[in-house]
This record gives structure tokens, C-alpha cells and sequence, in this order.
């Protein structure tokens, strides 16, 4: 179900989007990133769809625009955005995805198994050799080869060829392999069961759920329970470090969680655990829920404000001040790379603003 103040601020957000750099305006800067973790977004964009059943609120990253982060009017200080990031109920102590996402169809079951070993090379692999300087992997949707020492991926993910220059020096670890394609540079491919998380792979359950029909969605993505009762929410709940679907809150308003729950804004509808409500935004309504985060343990990213650096710029953890990439993984890094923590009082994450993390640990 769609909210009129919701759409009205989404609106009014994407209005306010400019053009790429930084400046000590209040506005976000797309910044300068090689490889590190704002690499991948230029920009940001509010989001809102809705269905039967399913609704998805995200603050994403698309090309060539900028986000302003949430505010109760102005960004010159800490204090003053920090009250619009509030739990309203919610507990908000782990890992959990940038907006408020759903997914549908089929049983809650759906997800990941306990192991994040490579499977078998299944038909996806026939006749692929890798240059014979590899080893295809594949599930139902994709095949991959792991170069050996000395070789990368140009172009496709199959074409294993002596290491070219771009990737010399890259390193993305022992599940992923380094890939290069025309004017775009050197990236992560990564190994069946990994996903691509700045320079560096780490095991899909580390930072997202499969969702009823099999994608990746990310942790603190919300849906409806099996039942239609209550909203479940991608989350770590049994403190190992990977995510699963566990009960996020109670729909208040009863009755069927698909027409009276899911998408309602927040603080009208709590937010599920792991996730944090941001009523507001420039003094426009917002009732989003945001991913939470934890960069606490890098020392250049401290809540400090003095210098408004939070409101209008970015910070890569444990690298010199102004400088990128990141060279350290957060305590709880924000699921999409190129989003920032922004360390309000809880601290969230939001698009392009904010501590970028390194590629966490698996």
C-alpha cells in the first residue's frame, strides 16, 4: 500500500539530486574512490514499488546523481540529524540491509544451505575449459571459472588469460578471481556461493537471504511471514555472522500482513529488529527503515561532527583522512558497499555518505 507523504518525499528527493562532486553545501559527494568501497556509487535515488503483498523501500545508488542524507532540516550538525534516525520499538543491534525491501512467492524455507562450499560443476560447465588454465564452477543461472596463479578473467567469466595489466596487483582473494573488461577496469569475479563486496568476495549468507523465488536480497530486507501475519526480516539472529529469515515484528494494525503491514511507514508500523526508522529527511516526511551499522573501530571515523565531514562527505575506514580505499572491514559493515555509515545515534547506513567499509571477513 502506498503512503502520500511517502511518495511526496521521494519525489522531492530525487528533485534535489545534482550532479556528481563534493562541497560543503549539505549535500552528498559521489567523492573519489579507485576500488574501494563507494567505487560503485556515483549516486543515489529513493525508490518506492508496490503489489499485492509485497512492497520495497529502498535507498539505492544509480549513476550520476547525489543523495542529501536524512536531516531535521539543515546538515550542519550531528545533533540535528541524529533524531531522525529512532528505533520506535525496534531493535536495532545487528546486521541489517539499506531500506526497507520484500520478496515473494514460495515457501520461507527458501534460503541458504548451513555449507558455503562450491558445488559440483553442474551442466552450465559442459564444455567449458577455462583456456585450460582454470576451473568452472556453476548453479542453475551462471557458470564461472577460477583462474589459476598467473591468469585473469577478460571480458567473460570463463575466458581465463595470462594476467593482464589492470589486474596486476589485485587481489580478491581465495574465492574470487580478477576480471577485466574494455574502459571499465579491473573488478571481483566471484566464485558460485560468493558475491563481490568492494575488491574482495565474501560468502552470499554474510551479507544477504535467498528470497521466495531464489534471489539475493539483502539483510534487513523485510516480507511477510508464511502465515500473513506478522513481517520477518533478513537478519542475523543466531549471532553466527550469516543471515537468515527470523521474525521481525508484530504487524499492528492485525489482520493480513500484506495489505495492512507491509509497506506502511514507519513509526505507524515499528521497524523489524535489525533495522532503524528514519521518520524524516530535510524536513520532508520519510518513514523509512534503514540499515543499521558499526564503524566504531575505525579510528578516522569517529562521530565527531565538528567539521560537518558527516553531513557532506565520506571517510573510508583505516586510511588517512580525505584519502581512499578503505583498507579495514568495519565492525558491521552496510550491505551494499557503496554505502556509507553515518554515525548518528543509532548509526545508519545511506547511499554514497558516510564510512565506507573494507571487504569484510567471511
Amino acid at each position: 500500500m502506498k503512503n502520500a507523504a511517502v511518495v511526496m518525499a521521494l519525489l522531492w528527493l530525487g528533485a534535489c539530486s545534482t550532479g556528481s562532486g563534493g562541497s560543503s553545501s549539505g549535500e552528498a559527494s559521489s567523492g573519489s574512490s579507485s576500488g574501494g568501497a563507494g567505487s560503485s556509487a556515483a549516486s543515489s535515488a529513493q525508490n518506492t514499488s508496490s503489489s499485492r503483498g509485497t512492497t520495497s523501500t529502498n535507498v539505492g545508488t544509480s549513476a550520476a546523481a547525489t543523495s542529501r542524507p536524512p536531516s531535521s532540516g539543515g546538515a550542519s550538525s550531528l545533533a540535528a540529524t541524529s533524531s531522525a534516525a529512532t528505533s520506535n520499538g525496534a531493535t536495532s543491534n545487528a546486521a541489517t540491509s539499506q531500506g526497507a525491501g520484500t520478496s515473494t512467492g514460495g515457501s520461507s524455507s527458501v534460503g541458504f544451505s548451513s555449507s558455503t562450499s562450491v558445488p559440483a560443476p553442474g551442466a552450465l560447465c559442459q564444455g567449458v575449459d577455462c583456456n585450460g588454465h582454470g576451473t568452472c564452477q556453476s548453479d542453475a543461472t551462471r557458470a564461472v571459472c577460477h583462474c589459476d596463479s598467473g591468469y585473469a578473467l577478460n571480458i567473460t567469466a570463463t575466458n581465463c588469460v595470462p594476467t593482464p595489466a589492470d589486474c596486476v596487483g589485485v587481489d580478491c582473494g581465495t574465492a574470487g578471481t580478477c576480471k577485466v573488461y574494455p574502459f571499465q577496469g579491473a573488478s571481483c569475479e566471484c566464485d558460485i556461493g560468493y558475491v563481490a563486496y568492494g575488491r574482495g568476495c565474501v560468502p552470499e549468507r554474510r551479507m544477504h537471504c535467498r528470497d521466495r523465488n531464489g534471489g539475493l536480497v539483502n539483510r534487513g530486507t523485510i516480507r511477510c511471514n508464511d502465515a500473513d501475519t506478522d513481517l520477518e526480516v533478513c537478519h542475523d539472529g543466531d549471532g553466527d555472522g550469516l543471515m537468515e529469515w527470523i521474525f521481525g515484528a508484530t504487524c499492528v494494525m492485525g489482520g493480513s500482513c500484506a495489505q495492512n503491514c507491509l509497506g506502511r511507514v514507519c513509526p505507524d508500523q515499528p521497524c523489524p529488529v535489525g533495522t532503524v526508522c528514519v521518520p524524516e529527511a530535510h524536513e520532508m516526511p520519510l518513514g523509512v527503515c534503514v540499515a543499521t551499522c558499526d564503524c566504531t573501530n575505525c579510528a578516522n571515523c569517529s562521530p565527531d561532527n565538528g567539521d560537518g565531514r558527516w553531513n557532506d562527505w565520506q571517510e573510508y575506514c583505516g586510511a588517512a583522512p580525505n584519502q581512499s580505499p578503505a583498507v579495514q572491514a568495519c565492525n558491521l559493515p552496510c550491505p551494499n558497499a557503496g554505502d556509507g555509515c553515518i554515525p548518528y545515534n543509532p548509526s545508519i547506513c545511506w547511499p554514497i555518505e558516510g564510512c565506507f567499509s573494507g571487504t569484510p571477513g567471511p
